[in-house]
């Protein structure tokens, strides 16, 4: 009997985790090799999930290509080569950033992805689909580091104006021909509602220098941590409406080989139970341990008992992610405005810029509309962008 999504989500999972568990090997084939894998199913949830080229990468080192349909692997390597030199390129373009802003006095620090891929977190090129570069400098720094980058090739689709700075997270997105990804250069490493609990002091305090490349700085692996859960956990609301990339996930399982994350996020005030709910669905989806953590176990339960009943209703999801959104948007956010001229700020920004219209209907489109071509596309672009 063919797999169904729930089915189909979890086997996912698991397979990413195959390389901190081999003994897993046995039963992901014997999986493979029964007939019951739904393959367009199989490779919609990795896509969706951002994490195909991941599987390729696990399924190539276990010796597990042999048992998928040779349509499908060739595909996959297709799409892990386009991503592993887009990557290439990328990681070209990141030595060449720093250096041009080192030279100026200026130190960036580079966050998620763009991190990662300096810091050797992953195993392969082509493991990681990055879809955008994220850079941290000090506020006061900001514009310093947007006009180097603007003087050497950048250039930015939406103008900036400073007297909305203290508004805005990051300068608006600069692209570079040849670079295959739009770069934010930040001055908060979050969002206005968590910079008080994790700011630019923070990060910067604990900055070390990549491991593989040694000129540029990176975040502690404790803060990698954090970073990790806010921007996944928090500021994307998945604690609300339980949508988590799979990819959030995997990266967290890689950090949890260099830092605890039960142990740093016990100590994170009063997201504790958020942060509970967060780990225990990546134990439940990767197949890891459970959390531990005295603060942490026990708590939790009923984000992963709503995870995993909206897996089987996936318009629920939808729903919730519609009500959320509204609230946020139209009620949330007008109310802090009233009280706090950053969301002041905020809010005319967006208002006074058409562009933010587009993205915003773009943005309900691509939650509402065939997920399907969504994700074929993101594939496209890889391809488009080499």
């Amino acid at each position: 009997m063919m797999m169904d999504y729930r089915e189909t989500y979890y086997f996912t999972g698991k397979c990413l985790s195959i390389d901190r568990y081999p003994e897993r090997v046995t039963g992901i084939a014997d999986t493979l090799a029964s007939g019951n894998v739904n393959w367009e199913l199989f490779v919609w949830t990795a896509s969706n999930h951002l994490v195909l080229q991941t599987i390729f990468v696990k399924f190539r080192k276990h010796d597990l290509l042999r048992l998928l349909p040779e349509d499908l692997t060739r595909h996959l390597e297709y799409v892990h080569s386009l991503n592993s030199d887009r990557n290439k390129n990328i990681r070209r373009h990141l030595l060449e950033i720093n250096s041009k802003l080192t030279a100026e006095g200026i130190v960036p620090v580079f966050m998620k992805g763009a991190g990662n891929l300096l810091d050797a977190l992953y195993g392969d090129d082509g493991e990681r689909l990055m879809q955008d570069v994220d850079i941290l400098v000090s506020d006061s720094e900001m514009e310093k580091a947007a006009s180097i980058l603007l003087d050497n090739g950048f250039s930015s689709k939406e103008e900036y104006d400073g007297k909305y700075r203290i508004a805005l997270k990051h300068y608006p997105q600069l692209w570079k021909e040849g670079l295959p990804a739009p770069l934010e250069l930040h001055r908060l490493p979050v969002s206005l509602d968590y910079e008080k609990v994790f700011g630019y002091g923070m990060v910067n305090s604990g900055k070390r220098r990549a491991k593989a490349f040694r000129e540029c700085f990176v975040m502690s692996d404790r803060h990698k941590v954090i970073h990790n859960f806010i921007h996944t956990h928090l500021m994307h609301l998945g604690f609300l409406h339980t949508g988590i990339f799979m990819r959030d996930m995997y990266d967290m399982m890689l950090l949890s080989e260099r830092d605890d994350p039960g142990e740093t996020l016990a100590g994170f005030g009063h997201y504790r139970r958020k942060a509970a709910g967060y780990l225990r669905v990546v134990s439940k989806v990767l197949g890891t341990p459970p959390v531990t953590h005295q603060k942490l176990k026990g708590k939790g339960r009923f984000f992963s008992y709503r995870h995993n009943k909206l897996l089987k209703a996936g318009y629920l999801s939808k729903v919730f992610f519609l009500l959320l959104r509204y609230l946020q948007l139209y009620i949330t956010l007008p109310a802090k405005a009233l009280w706090d001229r950053r969301y002041r700020l905020f809010v005319a920004k967006r208002l006074g810029n058409p562009q933010w219209y587009g993205r915003h209907i773009k943005g309900y489109r691509e939650k509402f509309g065939n997920n399907r071509e969504k994700f074929d596309s993101n594939r496209d672009n890889i391809g488009n962008n080499r």
